[in-house]
């Protein structure tokens, strides 16, 4: 019974410790939104930038995010994902080696999204 006890006060406690922390997430990611905001819309170029960060999810491969863009290379997607990583805007994906995933959304942000990227610019890319 001694040990049910202490079961039950040690649960309650890591209750409260979640709680804490859920709390501390939501003020943080209050009070740094537009600090976040300013950094995404002055480093993410509006148009193709801004569109493969976007789609940078779940376990999307570059091929995968190239694909739902219509791009004819992969290559961009990839180069886009180096020069974000050391800048704490993608992770990468656990998993796998080589994938990465966005940090922010951008339309939570209130950034806007450009219209597809026109063929000619995403061949450049």
């Amino acid at each position: 019974m001694n040990d049910q006890s202490n079961f039950h006060e040690m649960a309650e406690c890591l209750q409260q410790i979640l709680a804490t922390m859920k709390e501390l997430l939501r003020w943080v990611k209050f009070s740094s939104r537009q600090e976040v905001r300013q950094f995404l819309e002055t480093t993410l170029e509006p148009g193709l930038d801004r569109a493969i960060y976007q789609a940078s999810i779940h376990k999307r491969t570059g091929r995968d995010v190239a694909k739902v863009l219509r791009l004819q290379s992969h290559m961009a997607v990839h180069r886009r994902w180096n020069n974000w990583a050391p800048m704490g805007l993608v992770e990468p994906y656990p998993e796998q080696k080589g994938r990465y995933r966005r940090i922010f959304d951008l339309e939570e942000l209130g950034i806007p999204l450009e219209p597809e990227a026109p063929a000619k610019e995403a061949q450049d890319a």
